[in-house]
C-alpha cells in the first residue's frame, strides 16, 4: 500500500528553505530565553493577523 502523501506535489525548494529559516528563528528566540512561550504566541498571532489583513486588502 502506497503512502498517499508521496503522490502529492512537493513544495518548491525556496518555500522549504523559508520555512526552515522561520523554524530556526523562532526556536532560537524561544530556546535562547529571548521570548517566553506567551510572548512567542503573541508575536506569531500578530504576524498572522498582518498576513490575513494583507490578503483581505488585496481581495
Amino acid at each position: 500500500m502506497e503512502d498517499e502523501q508521496n503522490e502529492s506535489p512537493s513544495l518548491p525548494g525556496w518555500v522549504e528553505d523559508y520555512f526552515a529559516e522561520q523554524r530556526a528563528y523562532w526556536t532560537a528566540l524561544r530556546d535562547g530565553g529571548a521570548l517566553t512561550p506567551d510572548q512567542e504566541r503573541e508575536s506569531i498571532r500578530r504576524a498572522v493577523r498582518g498576513l490575513v489583513g494583507d490578503n483581505e486588502a488585496q481581495s
